[in-house]
Order: C-alpha cells, then sequence, then structure tokens
C-alpha cells in the first residue's frame, strides 16, 4: 500500500504519519529519554514531541472507536457503517476536539 503524501512547506513531499508510526516514534521517545543522558533541551524538545505525538495516537484512537460503534449488520449478515442511534455514543463524549485540530500531525 502506498503511503499518502502531504507538502512541506519547501514544496518536498513527506510521508503523512500513520497510528503505528507514531506508536513507535513515542517508544523510541521513551527509550532515548530513559537511557541516554541528554541535555535539557534535548529532553524537552523530545518532551514536545511525545506529547504532540501522544494527542494524535489519542485523536486516531478515538475516531477508530466511534466507527467501530457505528458498523451494524447489513441486509445480507454484511458489516456495513451507518449513523449512531441517539444515544450511541457514551454520555459527555462530545466528539469535539478540544484542542481546535484536525488529524494532521507535523513533525
Amino acid at each position: 500500500m502506498a503511503a499518502a503524501k502531504k507538502k512541506q512547506a519547501g514544496g518536498e513531499t513527506e510521508p503523512e504519519v500513520t497510528f503505528e508510526r507514531a506508536m513507535e516514534r513515542l517508544e523510541e521517545i521513551v527509550e532515548e529519554m530513559e537511557g541516554a543522558e541528554l541535555p535539557l533541551e534535548a529532553i524537552l524538545k523530545r518532551y514536545e514531541e511525545g506529547t504532540r505525538l501522544r494527542i494524535f495516537c489519542e485523536r486516531k484512537l478515538r475516531d477508530a472507536e466511534e466507527r467501530v460503534k457505528k458498523i451494524r449488520p447489513g441486509p445480507g449478515g454484511e458489516p456495513v457503517e451507518g449513523p449512531l442511534e441517539e444515544g450511541g455514543v457514551d454520555a459527555g463524549e462530545g466528539g469535539e476536539d478540544p484542542s481546535g485540530g484536525g488529524d494532521e500531525l507535523l513533525l
């Protein structure tokens, strides 16, 4: 499967970040921060990157959960995605992104 690409400011393209790649990078950051004696500035940069990745992964997981909640058996028994019935989402989960951002992650 070809990876989706997005334009960078300089006109170059980079692969779109996937949930799996974001999780891999989070693990790398944790290992770097636990195992190396990094200067404070490097630790802060990794912490900031890790926070962006965590938010990205949480958003992807929430979106996947909402999609799974919408899947219902179709007429022939095959799964179809349809609108949620009222009250189908846990109360208190508005689905709004408090950060105001989309699903893009800029590294």
